[in-house]
């Protein structure tokens, strides 16, 4: 079982709870999240994975976070696009103005978008999120937003089936740009050298594994190279060890579950293979410097 995915029904509820904001309320309550409010950052920052496709636009200002634990810049003219699962954390926001559009997957489906479509860019996506695009382009985009914005709040009859027509137009509008995107910045794999596969080869295995294995060497047996080997190429690429970014792993799990779950501390414990309660709080707690029910209460998020 995979870190759990938090819904769009969920993440309103929050924002309810926590913003006391309830405008996001509409007829497509768990499909869909449009929004200018910048304020619904709070709710990411924790670690937070969404069972939805998300599109985040940056008109003014700048906007620091991480995707899967790899960092990003998002400036005027940005977008930022998170696939199914990815785990989101929203660190800075300054001086911003933006929108974002949040589609769940099952909706997705529902219009006609087969997510398989979107594999071709799966892996410029997972080396960087994000993309910067002309002033027409951002002209374009604001114009699906407001559209869907008003359609969404119509009392109209078909207003259903007018948000499908609109999304479907808007990703394969996304997809263009992402396309037009990396084809004038150049083929990222070409750029790649043989330990970059390997520094990716052993993310894909830590984000499937990572719930219940933690030792440097059942990923080095995986790929068939040394535990030191691999360590040592790890920091090459990127500037941490293996056992730092298995560390990392567990954690955003751990915060996430904690946090967004209704996991007991025990049952996230047992979760990730901690043989006790006690020693998944002594891990966490060197590894953040707080306590589970510390770490629990550090926010107004319940």
């Amino acid at each position: 079982m995979n870190l759990q995915a938090l819904s769009i029904k969920a993440l309103k509820h929050y924002g309810e709870v926590v913003l006391n904001d309830s405008s996001m309320s509409n007829n497509l309550q768990d499909d869909i999240i449009i929004t200018n409010n910048i304020s619904y950052s709070e709710l990411f920052k924790f670690p937070c994975r969404l069972d939805a496709i998300s599109l985040l636009v940056c008109v003014k200002g700048g906007i620091k976070g991480t995707v899967n634990l790899k960092q990003y810049e998002l400036g005027c003219n940005g977008v930022f696009l998170a696939l199914p699962k990815d785990i989101l954390c929203l660190d800075s926001m300054t001086d911003v103005e933006a929108y974002a559009i949040v589609i769940s997957t099952s909706f997705l489906r529902e219009i006609n978008i087969d997510l398989q479509k979107l594999m071709p860019l799966y892996l410029n996506i997972r080396w960087n999120s994000t993309a910067t695009i002309t002033d027409n382009e951002l002209k374009i985009l604001e114009n699906y937003y407001t559209l869907a914005l008003n359609a969404i709040h119509s009392n109209n009859i078909n207003m259903r089936d007018i948000i499908k027509g609109l999304l479907t137009a808007l990703v394969y509008e996304i997809i263009s740009y992402v396309n037009q995107y990396y084809s004038t910045a150049g083929d990222p794999n070409k750029r790649l050298h043989r330990n970059d596969y390997i520094f990716d080869e052993f993310m894909i295995l830590l984000n499937e594994h990572h719930i219940k294995e933690r030792s440097v060497k059942f990923y080095a047996n995986k790929m068939c190279i040394t535990p030191r080997h691999l360590s040592l190429i790890i920091k090459k690429v990127s500037g941490e060890t293996a056992a730092q970014w298995i560390d990392a792993y567990v954690i955003l799990e751990s915060k996430n579950l904690l946090k967004f779950s209704n996991m007991s501390i025990q049952q996230v414990a047992y979760h990730l293979n901690f043989a006790t309660q006690s020693s998944f709080g002594k891990y966490f707690k060197q590894q953040t410097g707080l306590s589970p029910k510390q770490f629990i209460n550090s926010s107004n998020i319940t």
